[in-house]
């Protein structure tokens, strides 16, 4: 089940025993605005507890002759790690290679026979330089985890890692964004958040082991 950010907002907030808002993203209420960046600071912590399979998206390099940088795509999260591949070589891509490894390769007369990356700077850099010591120029296939959870409420077809808009739709199950709202809300208070952690927990677990099988999180 999905819901829209005043929904969540309004559920938590019933929950709690808290006023229930009429709307959230025009609000002066404290209150409000609060949860509201409590709602926004949930989603996108969620992005990185796991590898969600609705947020898995896949993407093409182009390379170029002597451009050794490719920026990021805008709603990179996280990379999903050894899914780089060459179009055009049985080779996988290795990476991202260790600092130690990196100074190595950058500073080497003789380089890997396959490329080797890093990410700095919301770029790939590669060695060696495409077009270069003999490698190809052709296209580069990755995975990532995107950090769109919020889609727009005025066009369904953009995905955007913050709430803007009260009727925007939430990609993360209902009640588990709920039971993590709450445990932040209760977080922020100082106050016990013992329950609402055991719950929100449950809850994760559950939706993980729908997703792709179950996931072990500890929050200190």
């Amino acid at each position: 089940m999905l819901g829209t950010a005043i929904q969540v907002i309004r559920q938590a907030s019933g929950e709690l025993g808290l006023p229930i808002p009429k709307e959230a993203t025009a609000s002066l209420n404290e209150q409000v605005v609060q949860m509201l960046a409590l709602l926004n600071a949930a989603g996108n912590e969620l992005c990185r507890m796991f590898e969600w399979q609705f947020l898995r998206k896949t993407a093409n390099l182009v390379l170029i002759p002597g451009q050794a940088t490719y920026a990021l795509p805008p709603d990179f999260n996280k990379l999903l790690n050894q899914t780089l591949w060459e179009e055009s070589n049985v080779y996988s891509v290795i990476g991202p290679v260790s600092n130690r490894a990196w100074a190595y390769l950058t500073n080497s007369v003789t380089l890997a026979p396959q490329y080797c990356f890093i990410i700095k700077d919301r770029q790939f850099q590669f060695v060696p330089t495409p077009g270069t010591d003999g490698q190809g120029t052709g296209g580069i296939n990755y995975d990532y985890i995107s950090d769109g959870w919020v889609q727009t409420q005025n066009d369904p077809s953009i995905y955007r890692a913050l709430i803007v808009d009260d009727g925007d739709i939430l990609q993360f199950d209902f009640w588990l964004l709920v039971k993590f709202l709450k445990l932040k809300v209760w977080q922020a208070k100082g106050l016990d958040t013992s329950n609402y952690q055991t719950d929100f927990l449950r809850a994760f677990s559950d939706v993980t082991g729908q997703d792709k099988g179950a996931a072990v999180l500890q929050i200190s």
